[in-house]
């Protein structure tokens, strides 16, 4: 949860910040983590990690048995970024 600090402490997050963390990430190839736990990441951060080639983990924060397995709210915030059809080709995909 790259952001988590950020909106504890009720700072402000800029663009500049998302693309520092976006670019860090691509350079490192690391997967961008999308978890609602204190709302969920900014959209631009899952616009650009799209963009620029960034993998994105879907994650939970489950604290009651009925939120196992609740990705619903992380497919809204891919639709609402732009993705349409299948979200696998921006997901990372471990293969084993």
């Amino acid at each position: 949860h790259p952001f988590r600090v950020i909106r504890r402490e009720d700072i402000a997050l800029d663009r500049c910040l998302i693309e520092h963390v976006v670019e860090a990430l691509r350079r490192t190839n690391t997967a961008g983590e999308i978890n609602f736990h204190l709302g969920g990441p900014p959209i631009e951060f899952v616009t650009m990690c799209i963009e620029r080639g960034v993998k994105l983990a879907f994650a939970g924060d489950a604290h009651h048995l009925f939120d196992i397995g609740n990705f619903a709210p992380h497919l809204v915030l891919l639709k609402a970024a732009g993705v349409t059809g299948n979200p696998r080709e921006f997901l990372l995909r471990l293969e084993g």
